[in-house]
């Protein structure tokens, strides 16, 4: 398994880690990669290492916060008044994806396809093509 950046192009190209992050990036850089090549295992080389760093750079910044739970999309803190909200429909706090800009960048973007049952069952030449 290949991984697409390493900690020190990581910094050189965005920030210097903190200790906590550091201990971390490895593994979320493994995750990234293997999310990537589930996606697009044919795609650039160095496509997978701009995608990689975007995914690694999201992930890192929405670890920051320690009040917002893991999977929320958004929250909200109030004072005196007591008030805390968090919406939790598809998640994005502290989880690794890939966003659409990444998804075209890979070459795997929203496609609309159709395939007929009807022509696959009858033999047809165009047998499990997508229009």
């Amino acid at each position: 398994m290949n991984q697409y950046i390493s900690k020190d192009d990581f910094e050189k190209n965005f920030r210097s880690l903190s200790d906590e992050e550091g201990k971390q990036f490895d593994e979320i850089a493994k995750e990234a990669s293997v999310l990537i090549d589930s996606y697009a295992p044919n795609a650039d080389e160095d496509r997978k290492k701009i995608v990689c760093m975007r995914v690694i750079r999201r992930a890192l910044s929405n670890m920051q916060s320690d009040m917002i739970p893991m999977g929320a999309t958004g929250g909200t803190y109030s004072a005196l008044g007591y008030s805390q909200s968090f919406q939790l429909s598809g998640g994005s706090i502290g989880e690794i994806y890939l966003g659409k800009t990444e998804k075209k960048m890979l070459g795997v973007g929203d496609k609309i396809g159709m395939s007929s049952v009807l022509e696959n069952m009858a033999g047809s030449e165009k047998n499990d093509t997508w229009y």
